[in-house]
């Protein structure tokens, strides 16, 4: 195995600049799969780590909305679900994004500063701000940034200049990137009327979640009731993010294969005297399949490493340019994603030798002693 291991490596540097640019073909689709999986995953988990640290147990929005941004809900609703048995509080959310000069995209959350939901606000510096005021309180990340604290202002384009009252941090990067006004201010700025986005409810006792959800679907079946922790999965605007990022995951690694199988079948063809001589002093048809597996391998593990450095260095690169909003893309892919690129690019040199494997394990010692280049 060692011989075979030698060789399969020595025969990568034969031909340097093919093996470098195919290395490279492998990364690039690795790094694609990194950097859209990270992202997809990543907005899931920080609005799944959001709302569980503000112990919310049910989560509403309007029926048939595939995001709480287009999701539209009356006061009169929030009102009426105080009338619920088991239910304890509601808050209505305006939920939103907008463009300002300085930024391309601000999450812009806003409520009743009297909500039960502001009891539980991480607050770092301040305090809440007030509904009738221009006042405001931001993230951390928004904050560092934006090289801001308490008491300055915050100019937001054509709607003016805000107080910042407070600064939070929630842990959460994409919500430490945004901020949060009073209920009134956030309507008017967002254009949404007298509608909030969500409403967000605590109960009585944990366990009879099951039966005041029933209770809201009955009495108010426009509305689409979730559990806390189950919103974030159930909103169709991850699951289209999701889908998205592993279709065209899919097609670039398919991509990747065929590159590589391609390699390797012109270096067999370039070296067919050389595994006739092989197999004629006594190696066996699987000794050379070993060999152009080992090569496989090597390939796109050396571009599974390559690929998840791209990865991070895109990742890092557009975090700091900040084109899709503060917060919202990671620095750096998980140790799962990272883990599950390695894992691929192993299975791909597996796929990708199969092919060129069965063309060496039919050739015949005889006539590939003939053959001539």
């Amino acid at each position: 195995m060692h011989a075979i291991f030698t060789i399969a490596t020595k025969n990568l540097f034969r031909n340097k600049l093919r093996t470098s640019m195919t290395v490279c073909g492998t990364a690039v689709g690795l790094s694609l799969f990194v950097v859209l999986m990270t992202i997809a995953q990543n907005l899931k988990s920080q609005t799944h780590h959001m709302i569980d640290s503000f112990g919310v147990d049910i989560v509403i929005q309007a029926d048939g909305a595939p995001n709480p941004i287009s999701s539209r809900i009356s006061l009169t609703d929030v009102n009426g679900l105080l009338g619920i048995e088991g239910v304890k509080s509601v808050s209505g959310l305006v939920v939103g994004s907008k463009r300002f000069s300085w930024n391309h995209y601000l999450v812009l959350l806003g409520a009743d500063p009297s909500d039960p939901v502001m009891d539980r606000f991480p607050l770092l510096h301040g305090r809440i701000f007030s509904d009738n005021h221009k006042e405001i309180i931001i993230g951390s990340l928004l904050a560092r940034k934006r090289k801001v604290q308490v008491n300055d202002t915050i100019h937001l384009d054509r709607h003016g200049d805000f107080l910042i009252t407070g600064i939070f941090s929630t842990g959460s990067r994409a919500f430490d990137g945004s901020a949060f006004m009073g209920l009134t201010q956030a309507q008017a700025l967002l254009q949404r009327g007298n509608n909030v986005n969500l409403i967000v409810t605590r109960l009585v006792e944990k366990s009879s979640v099951k039966q005041v959800m029933r209770s809201i679907t009955e009495h108010f079946p426009h509305l689409e009731v979730r559990q806390g922790l189950d919103f974030v999965s159930q909103i169709r605007m991850f699951k289209t993010i999701n889908g998205f990022a592993e279709a065209v995951a899919a097609i670039s690694l398919i991509a990747c294969c065929i590159t590589v199988m391609d390699t390797l079948l012109m270096a067999i063809s370039e070296r067919t005297r050389e595994f006739g001589i092989l197999m004629a002093i006594g190696w066996s048809r699987w000794h050379i399949v070993w060999i152009i597996l080992i090569e496989s391998i090597l390939i796109c593990l050396a571009g599974s490493v390559l690929g998840n450095l791209l990865g991070t260095l895109f990742l890092w690169i557009t975090n700091n340019s900040q084109l899709l909003g503060i917060g919202w893309v990671p620095v750096w892919p998980s140790m799962t994603i990272t883990g599950t690129s390695i894992i691929l690019g192993i299975a791909m040199g597996c796929l990708s030798a199969i092919f060129p494997s069965v063309v060496v394990s039919r050739m015949l010692p005889v006539t590939a002693l003939r053959f001539e280049k």
